[in-house]
């Protein structure tokens, strides 16, 4: 099941958001970070639940600056006896941009990027990105 939507809130800011939960869905959340199905002894697969969901505010400051703040969660039921410990049991992220359109058709973008993942085994993972972006529509 999934469920997406936006709120205006104004002229110039929006929120986006969508929740995601079902069976067999991990290739669909977080970008494939988990599984949607794991191979038993027996030769069976059986499908592994996962929920995700994101929330994100979009403002617009000038008909050329805009940004966003999003946060992102996804959590993985998996069976240990089956998967191991060595899989994804959830992730986070945390981002926020800035894109700037000097000229219509241009955009320049820079992001700030957090984002953590936990292992069935309790180890756990962070990262932070500085990502920058040009974009020309043509």
């Amino acid at each position: 099941a999934s469920v997406s939507g936006k709120f205006n809130l104004g002229e110039s800011d929006d929120l986006r958001y969508a929740v995601n939960a079902g069976s067999g869905i991990g290739r669909y959340l977080a970008f494939g970070l988990g599984s949607d199905t794991v191979l038993d002894a027996n030769g069976e697969l059986n499908a592994l639940d996962g929920y995700g969901a994101f929330v994100s505010w979009r403002h617009a400051f000038s008909p050329q600056l805009r940004g966003n703040l999003m946060y992102s969660a996804a959590s993985f039921d998996n069976d240990k006896a089956i998967t191991g410990f060595g899989v994804t049991e959830r992730a986070q992220s945390l981002h926020a941009n800035l894109i700037y359109s000097p000229i219509p058709k241009l955009d320049l973008g820079a992001e700030l990027i957090w984002g953590q993942r936990s292992l069935e085994d309790d180890r756990e993972g962070d990262l932070k990105r500085v990502q920058t972006s040009v974009k020309y529509s043509f």
